[in-house]
């Protein structure tokens, strides 16, 4: 009896147990009809973008949260499914100029769907690009903020380019068409400068970005070259995705470059916060290509400004001192001629006066003339030789001069040299001419032309005979006459009373 009451009890709770069992798949199917009743409509839902990725059937899986001082307080899937995502994406896209990405803050239309495989999920219907919009904004002008406070927004700027850009650090992709323009502009300018590029490859746009960048900033100020300018530039590709010049990280890291920072970054609509931080911010890859090409163009011209007013200088400088050697010259000419006239009339004098006291003392003159003619000749060469000296060093003090005074103009004043030494050598020429003359008046104060002039020389024994006194009849006399010689006996002798004055 006992027995069967608690057969009877066994048999009542187990049917009461299964009555209560659900098999997972109901009881999920029921809770997904719960969440389907309860939550039957769409939510405006404010998240960020934990992670996202693509399948190949073209639907978007993303996992989003919500955060509070970095602390997870919430965490979900989202699925935005391939019908959708082109519309959705494009109008984003459009608006934002930029892509979804993690860590990106979005305001999501949502349905809440729970999945018997899947799980709770929720799955989009549209995204408020102007509350991204405003978001980008907002960190945007946080990060401005932070770099206002550490004093980096003007920090570049700082660096002083140098008079001539020539040695250039890029920091690009090879495949850019930016980066290929940069280099056809800048080789193929008018002015046929040359420049010195160097490549640093780095990913100019997403997530890997910003690290990208830095890394290669890194090299270019590890390199063993000192460049002149680091020029950031991208161009060719999507311009979605540019958030990266944003960021804090990548834009306090340039701000900081140990060399001026030009961005030509290819924004269309705004400027980034690297463009505001950079040294000098252009357009495009070309336009910072033309500005190198005009900052070096105005350092050429401020280079011809300067030559033209040094070579205007050195031109009144050869003309003041070309006329001072010209005067230099006349007055050294007027001096030498001066000089060799006043020699050639005192020679000439001289002249005279042998000439003349050959004449006058006929039987002295031939022992006499021949050292008076001696004399002369040395004379004569101390006197040239002192006058060529004193040219010779008037002209060496004048080419010294007219060197230290003409070294810009040297050929010039060669010409100006060799004009005042030829016209020194004409002066000297002149003179010679002269001297010749004042030898021939000399010449003809020779014994030997005398006697062709009818004069004779009598001797006695060899010896020149000066005087009738003490001569007997018995000597044989020998005359010389100018073309042989006479012997003769004397057979008488008388004294003339006073000397005859020939």
């Amino acid at each position: 009896m006992i027995f069967q009451s608690v057969n009877s009890v066994f048999l009542l709770k187990n049917k009461a147990i299964e009555e209560s069992i659900y098999r997972l798949s109901d009881l999920l199917d029921e809770l997904q009809m719960v969440v389907r009743s309860t939550f039957d409509r769409s939510y405006w839902v404010i998240a960020e973008i934990v992670s996202i990725s693509e399948a190949k059937n073209g639907h978007l899986y993303l996992e989003i949260a919500e955060k509070e001082n970095d602390f997870l307080q919430a965490k979900i899937r989202a699925n935005l499914w391939s019908n959708a995502k082109r519309r959705i994406l494009s109008e984003f896209e459009h608006t934002t100029n930029q892509t979804l990405k993690k860590g990106m803050k979005v305001l999501l239309n949502v349905t809440i769907d729970f999945h018997t495989v899947f799980g709770m999920s929720l799955n989009i219907l549209d995204i408020d690009p102007n509350f991204s919009l405003g978001e980008i904004e907002r960190q945007k002008q946080a990060t401005l903020l932070k770099l206002e406070e550490e004093g980096l927004i003007d920090f570049n700027k700082q660096h002083v380019l140098t008079q001539a850009i020539q040695k250039i650090a890029i920091i690009s992709s090879k495949t850019a068409a930016g980066y290929q323009d940069f280099i056809k502009q800048l080789s193929e300018n008018t002015h046929n400068y040359t420049f010195q590029t160097t490549l640093f490859q780095a990913t100019m746009q997403g997530e890997k970005a910003s690290p990208s960048i830095i890394q290669a900033l890194e090299k270019v100020e590890e390199s063993s070259i000192d460049f002149d300018i680091i020029i950031l530039i991208r161009g060719g590709g999507s311009t979605l995705d540019l958030s990266c010049f944003d960021e804090y990280q990548l834009v306090a890291r340039l701000a900081q470059s140990l060399y001026p920072i030009f961005t030509g970054i290819g924004h269309e609509r705004d400027i980034s916060i690297a463009d505001k931080v950079a040294h000098t911010y252009l357009k495009t890859p070309t336009a910072v290509a033309d500005f190198i090409i005009t900052h070096n163009r105005h350092f050429e011209d401020t280079l011809n400004s300067i030559a033209e007013i040094i070579n205007q200088y050195a031109f009144s400088l050869v003309d003041n001192h070309k006329e001072q050697l010209s005067d230099l010259g006349k007055n050294l000419s007027y001096s030498a001629q001066q000089k060799m006239h006043e020699s050639s009339q005192e020679l000439i004098q001289n002249g005279y006066n042998y000439q003349h006291a050959a004449k006058t003392r006929l039987t002295k003159a031939n022992f006499r003339l021949e050292k008076i003619t001696l004399i002369l000749k040395h004379d004569l060469n101390i006197r040239l030789r002192q006058i060529d000296q004193d040219l010779d060093l008037t002209f060496k003090n004048i080419i010294k001069e007219s060197k230290e005074l003409l070294q810009h103009n040297k050929n010039k004043t060669e010409q100006n040299a060799k004009y005042l030494t030829q016209h020194s050598l004409n002066s000297l020429q002149t003179n010679s001419l002269t001297v010749e003359q004042i030898e021939q008046l000399i010449n003809l104060a020779n014994p030997k032309q005398i006697l062709k002039k009818g004069f004779s020389i009598t001797r006695l024994n060899g010896k020149l005979l000066r005087s009738v006194k003490n001569i007997d009849n018995k000597y044989i006399l020998s005359t010389e006459l100018h073309d042989g010689i006479l012997e003769s006996k004397i057979t008488n002798t008388e004294e003339n009373e006073q000397e005859t004055d020939l």
